[in-house]
């Protein structure tokens, strides 16, 4: 496990005529992926055994370009 975000919803605030709740991804800005692979982030939900969504990724690295003398900040 990379990086873990816990978030609290009340769900019982969904404004009449929603089809679900809405679930807001967190923004994992700590995490630092140092190499290139699969991965997956699973969604969990307190309580339940089996996530509730796995989304698999793919991290290609790209190396950082040097910028030319004179422009570098």
């Amino acid at each position: 496990m990379l990086a873990q975000a816990i978030l609290m919803l009340d769900i019982r605030q969904v404004p009449f005529g929603m089809p679900a709740p809405t679930i807001i991804a967190p923004r994992f800005a700590n995490v630092q992926l140092e190499r290139a692979g699969a991965y997956t982030l699973s969604l969990t939900v307190d309580g339940q055994v089996e996530p509730l969504a796995i989304f698999p990724f793919t991290v290609i690295l790209v190396p950082a370009q040097a910028q030319p003398l004179g422009q570098q900040r």
